[in-house]
């Protein structure tokens, strides 16, 4: 057997600190142009504010997290699927729960 390494070490101890992060597990394929598949589990790091094109977790209009592309402008928000099949949603306020970090991915 072969092993392939680039000389680094995955440390998920920086991930399971308790300075706000948490992890979600991905339903669906709105994000898999982003490489973001259904299964995958994201790290987000926990705050209320996103620049524009950061991929936010926001609540969606049942109150249930949603992960996105995140736009404001003078409209109010957009948020953008990575999936052309998902329309973009548009509104006039947002609650973001934090911002993506990381991607691990189970096979």
């Amino acid at each position: 057997m072969s092993e392939a390494t680039t000389g680094e070490t995955l440390d998920l101890d920086e991930w399971a600190d308790d300075t706000g992060k948490f992890a979600m597990q991905v339903t669906g394929e709105a994000m898999i142009e982003e490489h973001i598949a259904d299964g995958d589990f994201v790290i987000i790091q926990r705050q209320c504010w996103a620049s524009n094109g950061q991929v936010v977790v926001v609540k969606d209009h049942e109150g249930e997290p949603c992960l996105r592309r995140y736009y404001r402008d003078e409209d109010g928000f957009r948020l953008v699927a990575a999936n052309k099949t998902v329309p973009t949603v548009k509104r006039e306020k947002v609650e973001i729960l934090g911002v993506l970090i990381g991607i691990v991915r189970k096979y």
